[in-house]
């Protein structure tokens, strides 16, 4: 398949609202005339909360796997 093909077809993927990411949904309340700031903001901390949850219990393992890879600050 050429890449004009290719580049065809992954349009179609995203078309059905359930398919979108989280970046495209947050775009659709910022338009030329109006910018929804209330809908755009709760938008962006249910989008940030699953990913601060998912951090919050796995900070143990991140802080003990950078201790044990030798990462450090300074």
């Amino acid at each position: 398949m050429p890449w004009s093909g290719a580049r065809h077809d992954a349009g179609h993927v995203a078309t059905s609202s359930w398919n979108r990411t989280i970046q495209v949904v947050l775009s659709a309340f910022v338009t030329a005339q109006i910018i929804n700031l209330p809908s755009l903001f709760m938008g962006a901390v249910v989008a940030i909360v699953p990913i601060l949850v998912l951090f919050l219990f796995l900070q143990r393992y991140l802080v003990e796997g950078f201790k044990r890879s030798g990462i450090s600050g300074t």
